[in-house]
């Protein structure tokens, strides 16, 4: 696992009341900005990896509100975190991590749901679902879908496989 619960970022519903416009963003472009010379942190860095990525409030087409990433450099570890075509950055502080993951070598969340589209039309289809977020580590995507209680999809982030839980 990722190590201590408590160190991992915490997550609030989403609140759309305002009606603000928010822009859905896929993970190839949340990566795309952590690489990008816009962020540049990562070409002063130097070697990377990321560890665990989260997309909350996921939708059908595999894109979500925001994305966060936790990487670590070879001076550093910290948060990414991509949304409506901004980022912020903050301390990750974790002495356990997990795997890395190759990102270019993961399936995208909308190639996942397309691969398993008969499941995603009726996760997603579903009016009572009020939470849906998705995460990766350890080389396994977690989606979770909320009604009154979680329930949880697990695929391998290679292959897009779906594995037993």
């Amino acid at each position: 696992m990722f190590g201590q619960a408590q160190s991992k970022p915490q997550f609030a519903l989403a609140n759309n009341s305002d009606d603000t416009p928010r822009e859905r963003i896929s993970l190839g472009d949340a990566i795309g900005a952590l690489r990008s010379d816009d962020f540049g942190r990562m070409n002063r860095a130097g070697n990377y990896t990321v560890h665990y990525i989260h997309g909350e409030d996921i939708d059908l087409t595999g894109y979500a509100k925001n994305w966060i990433i936790a990487v670590k450099t070879n001076k550093s570890q910290f948060y990414f975190e991509y949304r409506d075509q901004d980022f912020k950055e903050y301390p990750w502080k974790e002495n356990v991590v997990s795997k890395p993951i190759l990102v270019d070598e993961i399936i995208v969340p909308e190639d996942l749901l397309s691969l398993h589209k008969d499941l995603a039309g009726r996760i997603f289809g579903d009016p009572a679902v009020v939470r849906k977020e998705i995460q990766l580590e350890n080389g396994t995507y977690t989606l979770t879908i909320t009604k009154k209680s979680p329930e949880e999809y697990l695929f391998n982030a290679y292959s897009g496989i779906s594995v037993a839980g």
